[in-house]
């Protein structure tokens, strides 16, 4: 048996290698689908382990899958890479990934000591923007996966439990038609006018709806010239996709029906590929959560009712049972999207919270391989939630 401080010693001996990479991609940001070097390095790095690399991979450029090992068991490894835009690395996906790979790398080198499995890495680009994940699912790409792992870097404490929300974007827009009005029995064709009274309606069906936010994006500079089109971009965000779903149907006929009024033609389009709400598997929580206990990084269990924004990781565990821990950089608290975030992500507790979430998704794998309850109780606890 692979015993907890046998994988942490390991963690921090090959933990130069991904903290070198970690800190290459803080200095030199790749915003979403542009992660050309960030996607090359994880690759690269990868290969140096024994992994076979595909890229690119999945229609993508900045994509990548690399394979190890033969057996019936197939753990999925989630690895980010993008940055924000002005900011950097102002969410950690430098470090993330560096934790993820370094799991997946660890696991490679205890292979000879366990029973036979496989592991995919997916280099996983446009989290911040695109949500590539929810590609490769529609691809059908975790079709084969007995559980999927990665991390995410936070601050304050660590988490092994993840909840987040469900999140759709549609652009919706209003375009003057070919029929000229009829002055006093309808409207002027107005898609000013239309557009405000698509967000007064959106503001009386919020009280029962999800939340959402929108900007406009296209709409006439001069107020003296005939305007012919007003687009606006709006995210809507629940705990639950199915509520967004019935939701922008009802939004749509409201929509078609301003549109009537109007004499304009109505149109929406999806502008992001939707992101399903987390789907938690609480076997595979817990035993994360004794393992990262067992590591001494005193987790906390996710206080009931709250989410951590939205990710595209929901959209896998629909597909096969996930997990999702975030792993702390700071004991004080810093705001996520910030410069303070990315400076946090190069510090001493980063390289010590590299190691440490590393070992525990490597251990969350070896205890997985080792106990055939615990692989009932996933796989069970899986099956039958995703059917309620």
């Amino acid at each position: 048996m692979i015993r907890t401080e046998e994988i942490l010693t390991l963690s921090a001996r090959l933990s130069g290698i991904f903290w070198k990479l970690s800190n290459t991609l803080a200095d030199a940001p790749e915003i979403s689908s542009q992660e050309y070097n960030a996607s090359n390095l994880h690759a690269e790095t990868l290969k140096q382990f024994g992994f076979t690399v595909e890229k690119p991979f999945a229609d993508s450029e900045t994509a990548f899958r690399a394979t190890y090992g033969q057996g019936r068991l197939n753990f999925a490894f989630l690895v980010e890479y993008d940055a924000l835009e002005g900011i950097g690395h102002g969410c950690g996906h430098n470090l993330s990934g560096a934790m993820t790979s370094l799991a997946a790398a660890l696991l490679s080198f205890l292979s000879s000591s366990l029973p036979p499995f496989r592991i995919t890495v997916f280099g996983t680009p446009s989290e911040e923007k695109g949500n590539f994940k929810a590609h490769l699912v529609t691809e059908g790409h975790f079709s084969e996966t007995n559980l999927a792992l990665m991390s995410h870097a936070t601050s304050g404490k660590s988490r092994a439990h993840f909840r987040s929300l469900a999140m759709s974007t549609r652009d919706f827009s209003f375009v003057e038609g070919k029929k000229k009005p009829i002055w006093g029995q309808i409207k002027g064709p107005n898609p000013l006018g239309a557009m405000g009274d698509l967000i007064t309606t959106l503001e009386k069906l919020q009280e029962h709806g999800p939340l959402a936010n929108g900007v406009i994006l296209k709409c006439g500079k001069d107020p003296l010239e005939t305007l012919s089109e007003t687009t606006a971009r709006f995210a809507f965000c629940s705990t639950k996709k199915i509520k967004i779903d019935d939701f922008l149907e009802e939004l749509y006929q409201a929509a078609y029906q301003i549109a009537e009024k109007r004499n304009l033609i109505f149109v929406h389009k999806i502008t992001e590929r939707d992101i399903w709400e987390f789907f938690p598997n609480k076997p595979a929580e817990d035993a994360l959560f004794e393992v990262m206990t067992s590591l001494q990084m005193d987790p906390e269990k996710f206080p009931p009712g709250e989410f951590d924004g939205a990710s595209d990781v929901g959209n896998v565990s629909q597909v096969c049972p996930t997990v999702h821990p975030l792993i702390s950089i700071s004991g004080g608290k810093i705001k996520r999207h910030t410069p303070e975030f990315a400076a946090a992500t190069k510090t001493k507790e980063a390289r010590s919270a590299l190691v440490k979430g590393a070992a525990a998704l490597a251990l969350l794998v070896v205890r997985f391989l080792s106990d055939e309850a615990l692989q009932r109780k996933i796989k069970e606890h899986f099956t039958k939630e995703r059917k309620l």
